[in-house]
């Protein structure tokens, strides 16, 4: 999802989980989040890190969402246990 909003600024993601307690664990580094006003709606998702999860580069250890564009909006999403940070606003660099 996050790469196909990637692809077409403006898009809003929704994650859509059965239940109010809805978990999804991440097992490798999500790609960062660039497309100018995208919307991340996690409707009160829980995401976590993985016990395997891995970097580029086979590196142990996640960050949950990263943002790295303009105008980007992440709301209503829990992150919990990530070596690293559950959102992280790191700009351009952080696509590059």
């Amino acid at each position: 999802a996050i790469e196909r909003a990637n692809a077409e600024p403006g898009s809003t993601i929704v994650i859509a989980l059965e239940g109010p307690a809805g978990e999804i664990l991440v097992r490798r580094q999500l790609p960062v989040l660039v497309a100018e006003g995208t919307v991340l709606d996690g409707r009160g998702a829980t995401i976590r890190e993985a016990a395997s999860c891995e970097r580029p580069g086979g590196k142990a250890g996640c960050d949950g969402v990263v943002v790295g564009g303009r105008a980007i909006e992440v709301r209503d999403l829990r992150a919990v246990g990530f070596t690293f940070d559950g959102v992280a606003v790191r700009g351009k660099e952080a696509a590059d």
